[in-house]
């Protein structure tokens, strides 16, 4: 690296920049002083802290530069971090986004397409840009995306011979497989079967692209309709395409010609539950249930338990938990899968930890399956926490006391119960029963000591604590024990305070861990709080609760992506508490994180309705993630509950151009647009409809009328044009000639206006149209008998007032003329036009007072005007008034002496 490279540096952390060299011996003074120089240079350009940015277009520059310099001189790693710096500095900026793309092709295609699409929208007619995020594409395996960003290439630059090259090898490597993909389609349609069909589609699965494979399956599907089979490979294109609204739709249509097939049915439901579609997965599996006769329907056991499992899980999302917990106790007896058996329960028991019924129903599985300990930790929590279970959990526990491997916790858990019930003699019993040497006995020195302690009872007390402490023989464990002796005595900051002092011996501590966090909640110590949430969730990942105010905790630390990552794992969890769902699916909205805001929502909304805010955010998320329909009905409800509300305003008419919708709904929603202001979007979509709706009146209608107001008088004239005349629209007529007027299409526009006065005949309005436009093609004698009836109509209209004097005056009329243009003048006396006129006529008829009153009113208004000055002053001395003409010629000698010359004989 030369001085020049690091005197030019960015401004970043200098152990990020100098490439590690081996240690060699020690260099002479004069070296040493020249890179202690380069490395200060270096470091004067360093901000602090470890990801910087550039601070301004023109160091984001330079930093690209010095990219390209250490990119050049080997040091790829390097480079690659500082066009990320500048990238995640300024998105904009074309040069670093392309060169990360580039670099991250072999390594990562997938980021490479994203960074290299944003720099091809940043300048789509950069051909490079165009090569590398096909070369992108084709890493990634997506080889007709590749094909259309080379084509896009060799538009741009035709003389590309790399992309020309790629191109062709691509198009070689489709054809290869198409050509496979033919030889099955021949074989099919030599003996159309289901036999046939399966091998087509394996090989249509297997050799084309996934919207290729649609196409063969969709073009079957239509020209065999009476082979529905088409329908199941439909919906596996659609998995391909992860599209699962396309896969739903597709098992539907089969459904709907084989009723019958349970395990499409099946299938059908579990992907309806993955996309929160409770209800419809409740309707889809009603089918499998008995008939209200009682006959058995031909389910064999696994496919009962199937059922059931799955309308549990329906059930569940839907809030009706007795019946989901029945059923799913149902599906265990009829022999599901003991590990899908045990995921489904504490799934539920994750979405409704203080469900005692559930927690028991799940405990009398687990120890009839075999698991006594996980048996004994679903009975003890409603053992404290339900009253109506205490006994029914007690006998559990007593009966598990009996089981030599789960002997000691069924004991501890009964001590423990007992102790709730203020019973400290039966606890001491139940804790003392446990053997010396059994992992449990630590937890019951633990609470023997506080007894003892309660009690009064110091030397027990001691004794027990001595025991408890010293069962944890490694340095971390003493330290939570002596930490978790502060917490049980009540002196919580004490023992807060002394875990921090180590926080590695509170790893694995998930109980305590679950009551430490809460308590910094309430403390408002939200940087150690999130550190034991992480903590707990190493410790407990089922725990979802701590996993929901772990992600808003990482919302708020500006670590989004780990945010998402914690509340991924909720919602796949399908945990059920609505405020919940609500606060992750604002917080995933608001950090522009739609995939995980649609799911929290979706399960929300199946719960309860949504306010508007959140039905918008629902909607939005649902255009995000591909599923425009769907938003869009969400979209026109709430509108229809609440118009004002802009969210729809803006995203209908946006979504109705992607997904086919009605003609009618098509107009409302450029209607929309209107009145938001976006007539050009108006314009679009009403453009789009005519060809689909052309005996639509109202939508050409409106399209003409908002083309006339962006300024395209000519489209408007062509839409009205397109129209046949029809007397029943008078407003096509109007907005015609209204685009013609425009245009300056005179002729046109007569033929306009003279078939409306003929359709509408006691309107002025067109009289007065007409009428103006022969005026103003100087053909006063044709339009004066119009305009006086307009005028008549209308005495204060000054345009026609002036063409009527102007048509007197030429017919030689001068006293009517003057009266016209006097009436103007007393309507607005700064009128050039007219004083000009009755000038002349005064003139004309040596009528000087009329003339003097005219002239002195305009120089009133007009002091400097020297020409009229001028002809005042001649009009006073041909009437003979040399005295009132004096002033006059003395300011007009001050103006325009050269005016004022030929007057002085008058006044020597």
């Amino acid at each position: 690296m030369t001085h020049r490279a690091l005197r030019n540096g960015p401004r970043m952390p200098v152990r990020e920049l100098v490439p590690r060299r081996p240690t060699v011996a020690r260099a002479p003074r004069a070296v040493r002083v020249w890179l202690l120089c380069c490395v200060l240079t270096l470091a004067a350009f360093a901000p602090p802290g470890v990801n910087a940015v550039p601070q301004s277009w023109e160091q984001a520059q330079q930093w690209y530069e010095h990219g390209q310099r250490l990119e050049r001189d080997g040091f790829a790693a390097n480079a690659l971090l500082i066009y990320r710096e500048v990238v995640q500095g300024y998105p904009e900026h074309f040069n670093s986004r392309l060169a990360l793309g580039r670099m991250l092709i072999a390594s990562a295609p997938a980021e490479a397409v994203q960074h290299l699409d944003a720099a091809r929208a940043l300048r789509p007619t950069s051909p490079g840009a165009s090569f590398l995020l096909g070369r992108a594409l084709e890493a990634e395996g997506r080889l007709l995306d590749a094909a259309e960003a080379y084509r896009k290439t060799i538009a741009l630059d035709a003389g590309n011979t790399a992309a020309n090259d790629r191109l062709r090898g691509i198009l070689r490597t489709l054809r290869s497989r198409m050509s496979l993909v033919d030889q099955a389609m021949e074989h099919f349609w030599a003996n159309p079967s289901l036999a046939s069909l399966t091998l087509l589609g394996r090989i249509v699965m297997r050799d084309a692209e996934p919207r290729q494979a649609l196409l063969e399956f969709e073009t079957l599907r239509e020209r065999l309709p009476n082979l529905p089979e088409v329908y199941l490979w439909i919906a596996r294109a659609y998995a391909r395409l992860d599209d699962p609204a396309g896969e739903i739709r597709a098992y539907t249509e089969y459904l709907n010609r084989h009723p019958d097939a349970v395990g499409v049915r099946l299938t059908l439901a579990e992907r309806q539950i993955a996309q929160s579609r409770y209800r419809s997965a409740d309707d889809t599996l009603h089918r499998l249930l008995p008939p209200a006769g009682g006959a058995v329907l031909r389910l064999d056991a696994h496919d009962l338990a199937q059922r059931d499992l799955l309308r549990s899980r329906a059930r569940s999302g839907l809030g009706e938990q007795e019946q989901a917990t029945a059923l799913l106790l149902e599906a265990a007896r009829e022999g599901a899968p003991a590990q899908t058996v045990r995921a489904a329960f504490a799934q539920d028991v994750a979405r409704r930890p203080d469900d005692g019924a559930l927690r028991m129903g799940y405990g009398h599985w687990l120890r009839e399956s075999g698991d006594p300990l996980a048996a004994i930790a679903q009975f003890r929590v409603p053992c404290l926490r339900d009253a109506d279970l205490r006994t029914d959990c007690m006998a559990a526990l007593n009966a598990l006391t009996g089981n030599r491997a789960a002997a000691s916790e069924a004991r501890f858990a009964l001590g423990e119960l007992a102790l709730a019930q203020g019973q400290a003699d039966e606890a001491i019993a139940q804790f003392q029963r446990i053997p010396a040497g059994d992992p449990v006995e630590r937890r019951a020195a633990l609470h023997l000591g506080m007894i003892y302690r309660d009690q009064g009872d110091v030397e027990r007390a001691i004794d027990e604590f001595t025991r408890y402490v010293l069962s944890f023989p490694e340095p971390l464990g003493m330290h939570f024990a002596r930490g978790n002796l502060f917490w049980v005595r009540g002196a919580r900051d004490a023992a807060i305070a002394y875990w921090l002092r180590d926080p590695r011996a509170l790893a694995g501590q998930a109980a305590t861990l679950s009551e430490v966090a809460p308590y910094l909640q309430t403390q408002g110590r939200t940087a150690e709080e999130l550190m034991l949430r992480e903590m707990l969730r190493d410790a407990a990942p089922a725990e979802l609760a701590n996993r929901v105010r772990l992600g808003t905790l990482l919302l708020e630390a500006g670590r989004n992506d780990e945010a998402a990552r914690e509340w991924d794992t909720v919602l796949a969890a399908g945990y059920g508490n609505y405020d919940v769902l609500i606060q992750m699916g604002r917080g995933m909205l608001a950090h522009g994180r739609h995939a995980q805001a649609l799911q929290a929502l979706w399960q929300a909304a199946q719960l309860k309705p949504l306010d508007d805010d959140l039905s918008a955010g629902l909607a939005e998320a649902l255009a995000a993630a591909g599923r425009r329909e769907e938003a869009l009905r969400i979209y026109w409800q709430l509108h229809a509950s609440n118009p004002r509300h802009p969210a729809p305003l803006k995203a209908i008419p946006e979504l109705v151009r992607q997904v086919p919708v009605s003609p009618a709904e098509r107009l409302q929603a450029a209607e929309l647009a209107v009145t938001t202001g976006n007539r050009r979007q108006a314009v679009d979509l009403l453009e789009e409809l005519l060809p689909l709706a052309p005996e639509n009146d109202a939508a050409r209608l409106l399209l003409a009328r908002l083309l006339l107001q962006i300024g395209s008088p000519g489209e408007a004239e062509a839409v009205l044009t397109a129209w046949p005349d029809d007397p029943a629209h008078l407003e096509r007529l109007r907005m015609l000639a209204q685009a013609q007027e425009a245009q300056g299409r005179v002729d046109a526009l007569l033929g306009t206006l003279t078939r409306l006065r003929a359709l509408d005949p006691g309107n002025t309005r067109y009289d007065r149209m007409l009428g103006v436009l022969l005026a103003r093609r100087n053909r006063l004698p044709e339009a004066a008998p119009l305009l006086e009836q307009v005028l008549a109509a209308d005495p204060a209209d000054g345009e026609v007032r002036g063409y009527l004097a102007r048509h007197r005056a030429e017919q030689g009329e001068l006293a009517q003329a003057a009266a016209h243009y006097e009436r103007l003048l007393a309507d607005n006396p700064d009128q050039q036009e007219p004083t000009e006129a009755l000038k002349r006529i005064y003139n004309a008829q040596r009528d000087w007072d009329p003339l003097v009153v005219l002239l002195e009113r305009w120089l009133r208004l007009h002091p400097q005007d020297a020409e009229a000055r001028d002809s005042l002053v001649g009009a006073y001395l041909r009437d003979y008034r040399v005295n009132d003409a004096r002033p006059h010629y003395e300011a007009l000698r001050e103006a325009a002496p050269g005016r004022a010359r030929r007057y002085e004989p008058y006044f020597r």
